[in-house]
This record gives C-alpha cells, sequence and structure tokens, in this order.
C-alpha cells in the first residue's frame, strides 16, 4: 500500500488531539487491519504515536497471514508500529497480556460474498464479534469499537432525508442478501450483553466513504468512477442513476471513529458519514467533473418510484463529539485521484 498523504495524518492529529492523548500509555488490538478502514486506523495511530503519544501506544492486530499484511505497510510508519498476530477472526487465539482498547474493524465486506455465501458472511461476521468481545473481557480492555453499518436499519424510508439512530429499521430476515445487515446488527446486539462497568462498548454505524485506500473495482460505485476516470474510460451506469448515497473523506472518518471511542456512550450508536446526500448520476458527474471525461446513464428512471437512500442523520455525532463540517465531496474526490496519480508527496 503506498503511505497515506502525510497532511492527511497531520490533519486528524490536529483534529484529535485529546482523543489520541487518551489511548497514552495505552494497548491497542485491532481486526480488520488489511482493509480499508484498517489501513487508516493503523497509519493515523502509527502516525499520532510517533509524533504525539511518544511511541507509548502499543499496537497489536490480527491477520491471517501477517508476512502479507505486513508487507501491504512496508513504506509507511506502520511496518515498524504494529505487532501482527496470525489467526482467523472467528477462532485467534488470544494474545498475552492486558489490553486497554479494541478496535473490531474485521468485516467480509465484499458484495460477492454477501451474495454468493450469504450464510459464510453471517457466520463470520457473528462469530468474529463474538470472539473478539471475549478477548476483550478477559484481556481487562476498557473501551471496544465496533465498527458497524449504516446496513442495520434496511431500507430507508424514501421520505426520510438521514436515517437517524433512533429509527427502528426494516430489515427483512427471509432476505438472504441481508445477511451482512443481520450480521452487523447481531454485533451491536452483543456489544449490549458484553458491555459492563468495566468494558465499554461503542458503535459506530459506517455509511460510505471516499478516499485513499477505497477498492476501485468492488461494490462501491464511487470507487468504479475513480477507477473508471483513471484508465481513462466513460463512466457507465447501469441502472437510472436515481439512488442517493453520501460520501465521507477517511480524515473524517477517523476523526469521528476516535471521537467514539475516546468519548462515547457506551451502547449508543453514533452514525458515521457524510449528510449531504447526492445521487449516483450526480456522483458521476461529480467525478467527471473534477477528473475529466464523461459519463451516460443507461437505465431510464421510472416516475412512479421514488428514488432509494442511503444517506444517515449526523446531527448527533456533531452535536455531542465532534462539530466539525467534513471534506467537500470534490475535494475529496480529487485527492484521492491526486493519491492514486502520485501527485501530492506521502
Amino acid at each position: 500500500m503506498k503511505p497515506l498523504f502525510k497532511e492527511d495524518l497531520e490533519q486528524i492529529l490536529a483534529q484529535s488531539h485529546e482523543d489520541l492523548l487518551s489511548l497514552k500509555g495505552g494497548h491497542l488490538f485491532v481486526t480488520g487491519g488489511t482493509g480499508f478502514f484498517g489501513k487508516w486506523i493503523l497509519e493515523s495511530l502509527s502516525h499520532a504515536n510517533q509524533r504525539l503519544l511518544g511511541g507509548t501506544l502499543k499496537i497489536t492486530a490480527l491477520a491471517r497471514d501477517p508476512a502479507r499484511a505486513k508487507s501491504l505497510y512496508a513504506e509507511t510508519r506502520a511496518a515498524n508500529s504494529v505487532e501482527w498476530i496470525s489467526g482467523d477472526i472467528a477462532t485467534f487465539s488470544f494474545p498475552e497480556g492486558s489490553f486497554s482498547h479494541v478496535i473490531h474493524a474485521a468485516t467480509p465486506a465484499r458484495a460477492s460474498v454477501n451474495e454468493l455465501a450469504p450464510l459464510t458472511m453471517l457466520e463470520t461476521t457473528v462469530q468474529g464479534t463474538l470472539r473478539t468481545l471475549e478477548f476483550a473481557r478477559k484481556a481487562g480492555v476498557s473501551r471496544f469499537l465496533l465498527t458497524s453499518s449504516g446496513a442495520v436499519y434496511g431500507q430507508q424510508p424514501s421520505d426520510l432525508y438521514g436515517v437517524p439512530e433512533s429509527h427502528p429499521g426494516s430489515l427483512n430476515p427471509m432476505d438472504s442478501k441481508n445477511a451482512y445487515a443481520i450480521g452487523k446488527l447481531l454485533s451491536e446486539h452483543f456489544c449490549r450483553h458484553y458491555s459492563n462497568n468495566q468494558l465499554k462498548c461503542l458503535i459506530a454505524r459506517c455509511f460510505a466513504f471516499v478516499g485513499p485506500g477505497l477498492p476501485l473495482d468492488e461494490h462501491f460505485a464511487i470507487g468504479n468512477f475513480i477507477g473508471d476516470a483513471l484508465a481513462g474510460k466513460k463512466i457507465t451506469i447501469k441502472g437510472d442513476g436515481t439512488p442517493y448515497r453520501s460520501y465521507l473523506y477517511p480524515t473524517d472518518l477517523m476523526v469521528q471513529l476516535l471521537a467514539i471511542l475516546a468519548r462515547g456512550e457506551s451502547c449508543t450508536p453514533y452514525n458515521v458519514g457524510s449528510a449531504q446526500a447526492i445521487d449516483i448520476r450526480g456522483t458521476a458527474e461529480a467525478v467527471s467533473r473534477v477528473a475529466g471525461g464523461s459519463y451516460e446513464v443507461l437505465g431510464t428512471p421510472d416516475p412512479s418510484r421514488a428514488p432509494t437512500r442511503y444517506v444517515p442523520d449526523t446531527s448527533k455525532i456533531v452535536r455531542e463529539l465532534i462539530p466539525q463540517l467534513p471534506l467537500p465531496l470534490d475535494q475529496a474526490i480529487l485527492r484521492t485521484l491526486q493519491w492514486h496519480k502520485g501527485d501530492l508527496k506521502s
């Protein structure tokens, strides 16, 4: 993995200064360290450990193949800051020693797993969370952060601009496509049972993101659009372009996750994402505008059907934890393009 932009890491350091200081002298256990979230988590914390914490934060991360995982960070600070241990998320042997914090970010999030092997998706998500919670309990962890998902709400009502944490949700348990969402919902439920005076379980319901490290060839529409633009291809939307999404840049993601980890209320979910909705057509237009090129929409909107939405109401986290305005979408797209092109020094 190419190093992240130094100025992005410095921005996280500046905005999360006090929250990062709460990790000083601690021992953090991270799952999902080779994924999109994991890369930002380990890079950001390794940078903060060197620049702010005086190297006092110990970081241990789980990986099926530690040698491969470490090679992904060969050019980054995390290469020497993270101790990797081998194991599967559902069955890993607990590392020895005491730990202060856990960030559980491991999820088989590929759409293909959810579609082709939904039971595997569900079992891995559920068993992985239970295993990590049990480790946290035995290791004396005080704060456990679960990266959950906005998918737990099910289909968002079309007349609801942004879905709040208080929304009861509408997941259909008979729909196999909901395996990922149900797994995340159960993970939140397990947090409720493990949480006590010693172990505080924090829940981040994460939505959609755009930034360095986001896969360009998976189920993330904006990632695919950026991949097409980088390849000089026309962006093609096979659908009608009407679904609404919103996108948060990873510096804002990290600032919000760190705020929840340090100051969030136990077993009280927080939406993590951007509240600025944009439809898929508008997303393609934004990528084309920033990157150059063109786009086309193959489908035709049905005026009798309201567009689907996947947009959070972020008023709670803004009010309680982190009031900073997120990076505008055009700038987020530009920085992602620059990272892939190597236009800025890391």
